[in-house]
Parts: C-alpha cells; structure tokens; sequence
C-alpha cells in the first residue's frame, strides 16, 4: 500500500480544459500543499490534466510529452470506459473522473491523487516497509515494552526493522532495550544538508537482536526542534528501507505523532486493565475518527491481561473497545527490562513473549521465526546486563 502523507508538497502544472471546472481548480488553489507552477520551465512533479475525453486525448497527451516528463494525471468528467483505456494507454498515473456540484470533494480527490502520484515515485521499484505504532492516552500502560518486544519479534523472523521511538521528550526505548546512543532523533533531523538513507543508518544504534534503533532526543527541550515535515521525511525514508518500521510514541497528540499517522498500517491501542485508561481510550478512538484515520487500521491490545481485579476484555467489548489481542500479565516482563532483553528473546517460552511474538507475525504477515533464540540470547549475554543495572526499577 502507498502511504500519502497530507503533509507533502506538490509542485503542479495545470493543463487543459479547467473553464468548465472552474469551482474545482478553485478548490484545489486553496490547498496549501500544492504549489502551482506557472509552466513546465519550473520542472514540476505532476501535470493535472483536465480534457473532455474523445479521440484527441492520446494528442493532447503527447503534446505534454514533449514538454514534461513529469506524471500526468487526467481530470475529466468523461465516465465512459474508452477514457480510461487511452489514458491508462498513454502511461497516465491516475484518472480522476470529478463532479462539478461537488467542487470541494473533487478538489481532495485531485488533490490525493497527486500526492499519491509523487510517493510512489520515490518508492518506484522497492517494498515499502510495514509501519507499526503502539499508542497509548496513559503512562505506565507497557506501551515501551510492547514496541520494543514487538520490534525484537519482527527481526527474529530476518527482517530489517527500526524501532523509532517518536516519545520525544520522556522516550524509554534506548534505556529499555540496555542502549546508550550518542545520536538521538534530535540529531538527525537537526544535521545539516538533505535527510537520506545513509545519512539515517549513521544516527541509529544496532541492537544485538537486529533491531536498528533510532532513540528519543535526550533532553526534553530538544523536542521543540522536531518540526512535522522533519518527522514525515525521516518516515518516508524509513519506509523505503526498511521491511518493518515500529513506533514508539508519547501519550498525548502532537505534531510528530500525526506524522506518524500519515505512514501507519496499523495502530495498536493500548489498554490497561483499569477503567481511567479505557474511559481515555474512547477519547483517543473519537479523535482518531475526527482526524479521518480508517478504523480498520486499529487494534485494540489489553495489556496485563488476568491481572487480579483488572478488567478484561468483555468489559472493553461492553464498552464498544473489541479487543483483536491480550498480553498477559507475566514477570517475564519486569525480568527483561532490568536486563536491557525483550521477553521475546530473553525468555521465548513466557506468556507474554508468545503473545506478542504471535501478535507481530500475524501483524507482519510472516509464518515464524528464523533466527535462533538461544543464539540471540547468547549475543546478549552479560554486556547487556552492564548497560542497565540490575537494582533499576522495571518499566513495566
């Protein structure tokens, strides 16, 4: 699937026939992410082209050819199937067939269909990577733990994954997972010069199960610094080089975690079992619903499952919250973050690693691991156990 980022800018030339869809091409000027250019000098990435279809479209189209090589895209209100065939004919990207009553819905779908046009170009002949991100509206849920064991599960299966943790002020990854990184999040997006996938492999920190880490800034003030765009570039980056991406991210709505949104395939919902989270939680999913995110790109996870007097899934049902999956309570948990070892690796047969370990696979689509776990727990062996001392109180 191409992820569109709303965020994305569009530089556009505009060719044709836009007197008869005048309120459209009004609509779609209001949209600030979408740069009209004068002519073809300006070397624009998308040609929108409005016709009224007929046999002089293939013409009309190759007279842009030999002024552009930008992708063409055709607005018409020509709904009969011979334009689609010489537009599709003609090595057009998309067809965008429009009604002029509804100007300002034409306008996004225009607008999308450009946006989606430039994506797939950067991304021409690679796999983008599975975008995961864990989101909780309350601390002390296990949403660190859940990244980081989710993370570790998906590289136990041989794939290249970075754990982003976009918990920009209080992030706990690095220290959950026994790291002590010299470049953060912060470093990255404030470097000079343009943000590319080699500039990215020298700001993250290899973890002994394979997961590429790039860790929150350290100081809490550095966070201001992380603009929006800086956030959606390093994630379309991410996701052309990576086969997996988990995000990490804070429990409240900000500018980096709307970013976030823009790439995700799936958004796991953490719950604890107590009522305060789940009251947040139809909070969250009603925001989510204003933001226009598809609900069938969420899934609900209880964390803690069993823990005495929590509730558990059938209340979360009651309330409308179906949970997809359970993570059970399990001192596996606590275990692994005192030694800087995700549950999954170093204790496989626990609970909770089945669980998560289960969950990820489905999520990713993979049959099981690849790796050897006694191996990767062997990588890990007392270096990590130095990184995080054993007296540090567990996040759990």
């Amino acid at each position: 699937m191409t992820r569109v980022p709303s965020s994305l800018n569009v530089r556009i030339v505009a060719t044709g026939r836009w007197n008869e869809l005048a309120g459209i091409f009004a609509a779609l000027v209001e949209d600030a992410g979408l740069e009209f250019v004068a002519g073809f000098d300006s070397d624009p990435q998308v040609v929108v082209h409005a016709t009224a279809g007929g046999d002089g479209l293939p013409a009309e189209l190759d007279a842009i050819r030999q002024q552009s090589t930008a992708q063409i895209i055709v607005v018409s209100t020509d709904r009969t199937p011979q334009l689609l065939e010489r537009a599709f004919a003609n090595n057009c990207v998309d067809v965008v067939l429009v009604d002029p009553s509804a100007p300002a819905i034409a306008a996004e779908s225009v607008a999308f269909a450009t946006r989606k046009a430039v994506v797939a170009a950067r991304n021409a002949g690679g796999r983008l990577a599975d975008v995961i991100t864990v989101f909780s509206p309350k601390g002390g849920t296990g949403k660190t733990v859940t990244s980081t064991n989710v993370a570790a599960a998906l590289a136990r299966t041989q794939k290249r994954v970075l754990l982003l943790d976009l918990d920009v002020q209080f992030g706990d990854v690095a220290i959950m997972l026994g790291l002590e990184p010299e470049r953060t999040l912060h470093d990255a997006l404030s470097a000079p010069g343009e943000l590319d996938e080699q500039k990215l492999a020298g700001f993250t920190l290899r973890h002994p199960s394979g997961i590429d880490v790039l860790a929150a800034p350290g100081r809490p003030e550095e966070a201001e610094l992380l603009t929006d765009d800086k956030v959606s570039r390093l994630l379309e980056i991410a996701v052309a080089t990576y086969d997996a991406v988990v995000v990490d991210t804070s429990p409240y709505f900000h500018g980096p975690m709307l970013s976030a949104l823009d790439y995700t395939d799936t958004l796991l919902l953490l719950s604890g079992p107590d009522m305060p989270t789940l009251k947040n939680l139809r909070l969250v999913r009603e925001t989510l619903d204003q933001l226009s995110f598809p609900r069938d790109r969420i899934r609900v996870v209880l964390n803690r499952a069993g823990e005495r007097e929590g509730i558990g899934a059938a209340e979360l049902a009651a309330a409308d919250m179906a949970v997809t999956y359970e993570l059970p309570h399990d001192s596996a948990v606590s275990a692994g973050v005192n030694r800087g070892v995700p549950a999954v690796i170093g204790d496989e047969k626990s609970a909770f690693a089945r669980a998560v370990t289960a969950m990820a696979l489905e999520l990713s689509g993979s049959t099981g691991p690849a790796a050897r776990p006694g191996r990767l727990r062997r990588a890990f062996g007392r270096r990590s156990a130095k990184l995080v001392p054993q007296s540090r109180k567990a996040f759990a």
